[in-house]
């Protein structure tokens, strides 16, 4: 993606909410991890994924993950349809590539 679009100022409303989060960050992901529901902020996301769906989006969600063997782990989240064979395929070599592209990825 060119660097231009990365840069373009983000609607006030987003901004606003992600500034809101950032400066609870920490506290809010020791949170999670200290009451063991990090499986229901993945049920928030399957249903969203389902919304979208309802309103005319194809909707793929791409979770990486370092294991605790330090090795990265894809999980793809789609809402509830029935895939042909290929491109369940492709969608397995597309979590593949991501598990590589999360290596490079940091925290701001």
């Amino acid at each position: 993606m060119p660097e231009d679009l990365c840069t373009l100022p983000k609607k006030q409303r987003l901004e606003k909410k992600l500034k809101r989060f950032d400066e609870k960050r920490e506290d809010w992901v020791s949170g999670r991890k200290e009451n063991h529901n990090i499986a229901s902020i993945k049920d928030e996301a399957i249903v969203l994924l389902e919304k979208l769906h309802a309103i005319g989006f194809k909707p793929v969600l791409l979770l990486g993950k370092e294991t605790r063997k330090k090795e990265r782990q894809c999980e793809i989240l789609t809402p509830r349809c029935t895939l042909p064979a290929y491109a369940q395929d492709y969608l397995d070599k597309i979590g593949t590539f991501y598990e590589y592209l999360c290596e490079g990825m940091v925290h701001p």
